[in-house]
């Protein structure tokens, strides 16, 4: 019986009721439109943040050459599990020197790394793996090597070199080999951990040469770079002369991205705000101004002894049937315009639902607060 009324009551008033609807539809295309303009902008700086890799390699002081450098042993330790920059990076890739092991009678050099891309050898040789190995079996403390073609017929019919420790080869060493490369040298390229190990308490020195590795989390770049600062300075031509070891890092690119990105974002969400206020005066202003002109019908009411209760009922109903039609037209539009904010969706209708509901009961409030017989007699 009451539906029928307030429809009734809306029915008689169409224009009106649809010019709140049209209000309400026209408020929330913009909100969502900005909140899923700011969502995208968040998933595109997240993307950043996830997929760019922050390549820092180290040089000598003036950033001249990446390679044959004479780095302290105990810098390896510093990446390790444990170490002052173990949590900052990530992908160390290390290519160390130690003096040479015997091979029978014959001197080899002697190599140490973790990954092929250590060494700029294999980037025009190519290692050629035996059946069943690759360059993850390089990870790790297991004793296996990559040699020379020069030096296959040396291996053992179960794969494995056999190599003396220097100087008189009283001490020997057992590794598998996984691979070759053709060159004209004879080095002896070991997996890094397992190399270190083997070699511990013998003349052979492990010097790393060269190093390189990410930030492991773009997020606290600026807490790297702190901690990265302790140990390495920014490669530059005007530390001519430090003994110090520089630090190439390629971030300029992600610092400007997002910084563009940041900016934009804050720019969008300050236009949010702006626009949500709008939006509640607009919506306030529509429903007031509506409410304004049935004035005289709801001071009949009220004089008739209509409750309060149902005075605000009545009003607020009819004001949440034109915020559906409106809400649920702006929803279709946004899905149809691809317009995808998900959950954020329901929080914006429900607060400007809430706005409005507030603006009807304040509007309805201001206009029976009056002298309801000067309001009858057309007087206030």
């Amino acid at each position: 019986m009451i539906l029928k009324y307030i429809l009734r009551s809306l029915r008689s008033r169409l224009w009106e009721a649809l010019s709140l609807a049209a209000t309400v539809f026209l408020c929330l295309v913009l909100l969502l439109a900005i909140h899923s303009t700011i969502a995208q902008r968040q998933a595109e700086l997240d993307g950043v943040y996830q997929n760019t890799e922050i390549a820092c390699v180290v040089t000598d002081a003036t950033g001249s050459t990446r390679n044959g450098l004479s780095i302290p042993a105990e810098y390896l330790s510093l990446f390790r599990e444990g170490g002052a920059l173990y949590d900052h990076v990530k992908g160390l890739v290390c290519h160390a020197t130690a003096s040479f092991l015997l091979l029978g009678e014959e001197r080899i050099p002697l190599h140490l790394l973790n990954t092929p891309d250590a060494v700029p050898l294999f980037a025009e040789t190519p290692i050629t793996y035996l059946d069943g190995y690759g360059d993850a079996d390089l990870v790790g403390e297991d004793a296996v090597a990559i040699i020379s073609e020069n030096l296959m017929p040396y291996i053992a019919a179960d794969g494995s070199l056999t190599l003396s420790l220097p100087p008189r080869g009283e001490r020997s060493i057992v590794v598998r080999v996984i691979g070759a490369y053709s060159s004209d040298t004879s080095a002896i390229y070991l997996s890094l951990d397992a190399g270190r190990k083997l070699l511990e308490g013998s003349v052979n020195k492990v010097t790393p040469s060269a190093l390189s590795f990410c930030v492991a989390d773009n997020r606290k770049l600026n807490e790297t770079k702190m901690a990265l600062g302790e140990y390495f300075i920014a490669a530059d031509p005007i530390n001519q002369g430090s003994s110090r070891f520089g630090l190439w890092m390629d971030d300029a690119s992600f610092v400007d991205t997002v910084m563009v990105l940041e900016r934009s974002i804050a720019l969008f969400v300050l236009f949010r705000t702006v626009l949500w206020v709008l939006a509640l005066c607009v919506c306030f202003l529509v429903i007031f101004l509506l409410i304004r002109r049935r004035r005289t019908e709801l001071a009949v009411m009220y004089s008739m002894g209509c409750s309060s209760v149902l005075l605000y009922g009545q009003v607020l109903c009819e004001v949440a049937i034109c915020f559906a039609i409106g809400a649920l037209v702006a929803l279709f539009a946004a899905a149809a315009a691809k317009v995808s904010v998900g959950g954020e969706a329901v929080r914006v209708v429900g607060i400007l639902l809430g706005g409005c509901l507030i603006g009807g009961v304040g509007s309805v409030t201001a206009v029976t607060s009056g002298d309801i017989m000067k309001i009858l007699k057309g007087k206030e």
